[in-house]
């Protein structure tokens, strides 16, 4: 494995580790804001560190909905 891809290799361990605590953390607090657009946040980094592309992103006051392609 080259230099770089080991670097993708990381961030993508990074993200997925943020979201998985991020999605715990909302299923405690549910009406959380911080935690909704941070959960947001760390799904959308994900996404685009695995090559995907973020179609729409519409938030609420209490959710936050993200459309992938």
């Amino acid at each position: 494995m080259g230099k770089a891809a080991h670097v993708l290799e990381k961030e993508l361990e990074k993200w997925a580790e943020a979201v998985r605590d991020y999605e715990i953390l909302h299923q405690a607090m549910p009406y959380d804001k911080v935690i909704a657009k941070s959960l947001s946040q760390a799904q959308v980094a994900l996404k685009q560190s695995r090559g995907g592309v973020v179609l729409n992103m519409e938030s609420g006051d209490k959710f936050v909905k993200i459309i992938y392609v």
